[in-house]
């Protein structure tokens, strides 16, 4: 092999070095990408409610996975970036929402309410289109041509066919039928109506009855005045309740005006137009609908259902390291300290107070808090602890509720988490190092204890870093054999 020459030498490391520092600038943006990737990491929370506690529920964000038996489902998403997830059947259980795309600029908590299948139809308007210029008229004429519209709502969680039956009556004599049907979805609104051509003048009445199924059905009734202004009618408003116990006392105030009732029904008698409402309150229940507006221009129905208030105290249990971070393989090392950490959620429809009760076993451990929450509030609590020895500790967490017949056990839970001793390290090994000096003969004996392993970088470098680098050496290396060639 021919030797180089100290010229030739020179001009191969001078190439290298312009080579490197041509390749320098695309290397510098390579690694500032991949350390500004995570920067914009935010953290996306699913907020469950509804479910038997223990119940596994899943989430898909972004083709992710994620399922849990606890409240809440947490992804790290990069950021701002638009998002789809979906939401699973737990069991029975179905997700509102079950699907939808998010805008991900920063932390964001979604809230998903699980309940068994059901439908709950609402007829919730009604309206006279004129067919020759397509605006509503309170009033129609003899001959001519219009729509009836009705809107009807689908308050449930899962899709049905509804059957709306629409018959025009004066007099007990008919004048239309028809029946048409619609799909309707979880929590979609449709307008379903028919043409109809009034033979003559008077007070007609449209009777609508909407049908999901065989025992699933809604009905109202609308006047159609036909030549006849409806200005100076007066029309009943029912308001029905349901919920409330047998004989309980309840109200309803209409356009200033105030009835009480201790039946299921409380009626005025108006003229049309647009009315607010309000449901007085009623001790130990609350109005799913408290207040709301009214388009009177026929007999009108309202549904008044009654909620049962309920203060519904739940505990999620979490274990802590010192520093803060999450203990995620529930195991601990012996005679080291670490946090059990409760946080008690109020998932029901009304404020209350009681306490929350934590044992740990077998250290026979008991602390007890208490605590004010209102509807959808939170507070978390915190107990240290320190496991003598090794073994199984489970942690029981209970909320109390304190109500004037005493006081309620609401919810409880349980986590079991094992304490081991620490692992034993072993003393770094010691190797003898001789050094002879020449021509002395005197030898130098050192003990050196092995140099520590260097520290691992979390994550390693980012892959398209890697891959920079190895083009730069490839690029090196062919440079140096075309040079050793020339």
């Amino acid at each position: 092999m021919q030797s180089l020459s100290v010229a030739e030498i020179m001009r191969q490391t001078a190439g290298i070095l312009i080579l490197l520092t041509l390749l320098s600038p695309a290397l510098l943006i390579v690694t500032h990408t991949s350390s500004n990737a995570s920067q914009n990491m935010f953290n996306v929370t699913f907020q469950e409610q509804g479910l038997p506690s223990g119940t596994q529920w899943s989430v898909t964000l972004n083709g992710t996975t994620k399922t849990s038996t606890g409240s809440q489902i947490t992804f790290q998403v990069n950021g701002p970036a638009y998002l789809q997830y979906s939401v699973a059947k737990a069991g029975n259980y179905i997700p509102t929402p079950s699907s939808g795309t998010l805008f991900i600029n920063s932390s964001q908590l979604i809230n998903v309410s699980f309940a068994p299948p059901f439908i709950k139809l609402i007829i919730t308007g009604f309206s006279v289109i004129s067919l020759s210029n397509g605006s509503a008229v309170p009033e129609l004429q003899p001959g001519s041509n219009y729509e009836l519209l009705v809107d009807v709502k689908n308050e449930g969680n899962v899709q049905t066919l509804i059957f709306v039956e629409e018959t025009v009556t004066m007099a007990g004599k008919v004048y239309a039928n028809v029946t048409p049907v619609e799909s309707l979805g979880a929590g979609s609104q449709t307008q379903v109506g028919f043409e109809f051509t009034p033979p003559q003048s008077g007070v007609y009445t449209l009777d609508v009855l909407v049908k999901a199924g065989s025992n699933i059905s809604v009905s109202q009734s609308f006047p159609l005045y036909v030549g006849v202004s409806p200005k100076l009618q007066l029309f009943n408003v029912t308001f029905q309740e349901q919920g409330l116990p047998s004989g309980t006392q309840w109200s309803v105030t209409l356009n200033g005006t105030t009835k009480t009732s201790t039946g299921s029904q409380i009626t005025f008698q108006v003229k049309g137009g647009k009315y607010e409402y309000s449901v007085g309150q009623v001790t130990g229940f609350q109005a799913e609908t408290p207040s709301g507006v009214i388009f009177v221009n026929g007999t009108t129905s309202v549904r008044v259902e009654f909620l049962p208030l309920v203060f519904l105290p739940t505990p999620s249990v979490k274990l802590y390291y010192a520093n803060g971070s999450p203990i995620l393989n529930f195991q601990v090392q012996v005679n080291s300290s670490f946090t059990i950490k409760v946080t008690v959620n109020n998932q029901g429809n009304y404020s209350g107070k009681g306490y929350l009760l934590v044992l740990v076993e077998p250290l026979n451990l008991t602390r007890q808090f208490n605590y004010t929450l209102p509807v959808n509030g939170s507070a978390t609590f915190q107990v240290s602890i320190t496991p003598p020895q090794a073994g199984s500790y489970t942690v029981t967490v209970s909320t109390y509720s304190v109500t004037p017949q005493g006081v309620q056990l609401e919810k409880e839970s349980s986590i079991t988490f094992t304490a081991v001793k620490p692992t034993q390290v072993s003393p770094p090994t010691k190797t003898n190092t001789t050094s002879t000096t020449t021509p002395s003969n005197t030898s130098k004996h050192t003990n050196q204890s092995s140099p520590p392993a260097p520290p691992t970088t979390g994550g390693g470098l980012n892959t398209t870093l890697i891959v920079g680098i190895v083009v730069v050496v490839v690029i090196v290396f062919a440079v140096v054999l075309i040079l050793r060639r020339r």
